[in-house]
């Protein structure tokens, strides 16, 4: 990365692009399936729009809500046949546009898992805020701190 030293605010270029930092701040907020779509779209787009755009039948988010889930999928199924976990839980800043998405969801799953693995596998979308998330880690290692210390009962 590279500063840009022909211009008189800060710019940054790695050779491809050249952003300064309002637009770093609006692609930060948008996330990688707001950039996708900004760029198919051809305007600023949010992930949860492309969510609400897609629900709406618009046929270019709808390609790339097909995308994210085929993605999501492929990666879960890692999980599944590395972990063999009884439960997978969805959360973040997309959980909420995930929700009414589950079925294909687990169906793209279903395409890259283990049929065994997946069996005793439950997928679950929790429509939490992203801070609820962060809160559930922090006091996750609260209690194990706490447990190897014998400070639990």
């Amino acid at each position: 990365m590279q500063v840009d030293p022909t211009s008189s605010e800060p710019r940054y270029s790695s050779g491809v692009c050249n952003i300064g930092p309002d637009e770093i701040t609006a692609r930060r907020r948008a996330g990688h399936i707001g950039l996708i779509a900004t760029e198919r779209l051809g305007r600023p787009v949010t992930a949860e729009e492309v969510f609400r755009l897609a629900a709406g039948g618009d046929a270019a988010a709808k390609e790339l809500v097909a995308e994210v889930i085929e993605a999501l999928g492929a990666g879960l199924a890692v999980i599944v046949n590395g972990l063999n976990p009884e439960r997978l839980l969805l959360a973040g800043s997309v959980a909420k546009s995930l929700k009414p998405l589950e079925k294909e969801i687990r169906s793209s799953v279903e395409r890259y898992a283990f049929a065994q693995a997946l069996a005793g596998t439950r997928i679950e979308t929790l429509a939490m805020e992203k801070n609820s998330t962060v809160r559930g880690g922090a006091a996750l290692i609260r209690y194990e701190t706490l447990r190897k210390s014998g400070g639990l009962p």
